[in-house]
């Protein structure tokens, strides 16, 4: 009696193990188009090499925080200046990295607002504001006023 009810345990086991491989493999993931917000697993690995986004916070999924881009170097970095700036709401500093996705960078901002802005010239596309009530935060903690970053996948911020 104790084998079979181990067999039958097993045989559960397996099957969940099974459906849940074949719901998380890459070919059953649903396709991404590729633009505003396409990121899905395949693209991370893909731009891995390439430097040209930072689609996820660390850049890559092993969070190397590097970039292999190899425009800016030590006898050309003294020539760097500044191109455009972003001016947000609050007093307190960004505590998370933006991300980049086809040009647009991300940036989450203090009160969990998001920016949306154009990487080449700093124009804003849109902002998110949700409302963060600081009278309702616990002593109007610090991690109220702050958040650890946006993600971008499958077509949403």
């Amino acid at each position: 009696m104790q084998a079979r009810r181990i067999l039958g345990l097993t045989l559960v086991l397996v099957a969940i193990g099974a459906a849940l491989a074949l719901h998380f493999s890459p070919s059953a993931a649903a396709p991404v188009a590729i633009g505003p917000g396409g990121v899905n697993d395949e693209r991370i690995a893909s731009d891995a090499t390439t430097g040209v986004n930072w689609l996820v916070n660390g850049r890559t999924n092993d969070s190397k925080h590097f970039s292999p881009l190899k425009q800016i170097n030590s006898s050309n970095v003294a020539n760097l200046g500044l191109a455009w700036y972003l001016d947000y709401d609050g007093q307190m500093g960004v505590v998370s990295e933006p991300i980049v996705v086809d040009g647009v960078i991300y940036v989450s901002a203090p009160l969990s607002k998001v920016y949306a802005v154009e990487a080449a010239t700093g124009k804003l596309l849109w902002k998110y504001d949700p409302q963060v009530r600081l009278d309702q935060a616990l002593n109007g903690s610090y991690s109220a006023r702050t958040n650890g970053g946006v993600a971008v996948w499958n077509g949403k911020v």
